[in-house]
Formats: C-alpha cells, sequence, structure tokens
C-alpha cells in the first residue's frame, strides 16, 4: 500500500477502511479485543502490539 500524498487521499482511505471493517464485525471484534487484552505487559502479543 502506497503512502497517501494529500489530506484527503487520507481521508479517503480512512473512509474505505472504515467500510471495510463494518463488513466485518467479527474481525474487527476480534482484532479489538486482542489489542486490548495485549496491553498487559506478559501478555504473549504485547511486544507485537507495542511495536505497531
Amino acid at each position: 500500500m502506497r503512502e497517501p500524498q494529500s489530506a484527503v487521499e487520507t481521508f479517503q482511505t480512512l473512509l474505505g477502511l472504515a467500510a471495510y471493517n463494518a463488513e466485518r464485525p467479527g474481525r474487527a471484534k476480534m482484532v479489538n479485543t486482542l489489542v486490548g487484552e495485549a496491553g498487559e505487559r506478559g501478555h504473549p502479543a504485547h511486544d507485537f502490539f507495542v511495536g505497531r
């Protein structure tokens, strides 16, 4: 994926991502749950999400 070249492109990209995620509520819920749980130090995915 290339970098957006303007604020308008950035906003359009965000809108597209929101639409994509809205069609996949189970996936969005899973990712958000994992992000929340990985906030705890010692969680196996903690370092991954800190780096991300």
